[in-house]
């Protein structure tokens, strides 16, 4: 088996670390980036309250691009094989330099633009099964589909491989489902567990057997 796990939601250095040292081969990292301007609804109508908003809206901006930046490194640090972007809300300008690592997010246009104009590595994410599913990645110029495990069986895994496609699918905390969709073919499993999902994607054995596994292989990881 040749899948990686990657952590989900590492948003922090220490869940970093908690994750690599579970088992996990990499993260995924959520990216947030809050919008300084608002619509004319919402502004407050005092002009100490309109400044109040703006300096806290471009604080955080800054307090979470760093958070996102910090964590990144960490994650590189640790020896991570792997580091997703989730990315909720951010321009696409925001990742020039950002280096080796793969984008996921709803935002298909926003990936479009990461992948055409900036030449980075996108994963659409999927939460449904659409007819042509390996239409939609290669609308956005994906190179693979992040796409929830409910959806995902043998038969869209076969589709992606034949047009040579990944899979990366989410969010599994279960070793026997990890076990099914890599032998079918999945390329990334992102898991809350890795601890009990990386012995059955690395080894194809359960976590209760895990322990007889390693003793009779003589294998220390």
């Amino acid at each position: 088996m040749s899948a990686l796990v990657v952590g989900h939601a590492a948003n922090t250095p220490s869940k970093v670390a908690r994750y690599l040292s579970s088992g996990a081969d990499g993260v995924e990292i959520d990216v947030f980036w809050p919008d300084i301007a608002h619509p004319p609804e919402n502004q407050p109508k005092r002009l100490s309250g309109a400044v109040a908003r703006w300096v806290l809206q471009a604080f955080t901006t800054r307090l979470r691009r760093y958070r996102v930046a910090e964590v990144l490194d960490a994650a590189r640090e640790m020896g991570a094989k792997v580091v997703v972007l989730d990315i909720k809300t951010a321009p696409p300008q925001a990742f020039e330099g950002v280096g080796d690592v793969i984008f996921t997010s709803k935002n298909h246009l926003l990936l479009r633009q990461l992948a055409v104009e900036w030449g980075h590595v996108v994963y659409p994410t999927i939460h449904s099964r659409p007819v042509r599913p390996w239409e939609v990645v290669e609308e956005a110029g994906g190179k693979g589909a992040s796409i929830h495990y409910s959806f995902v069986d043998e038969e869209l895994i076969r589709e992606f491989k034949e047009r040579g496609l990944g899979i990366m699918v989410w969010t599994i905390n279960d070793a026997a489902t990890a076990m099914r969709l890599v032998e079918a073919g999945a390329d990334f499993i992102t898991t809350d567990r890795p601890e009990l999902v990386a012995p059955a994607v690395r080894y194809g054995v359960l976590p209760s057997l895990y322990g007889i596994y390693r003793r009779a292989s003589g294998s220390i990881h």
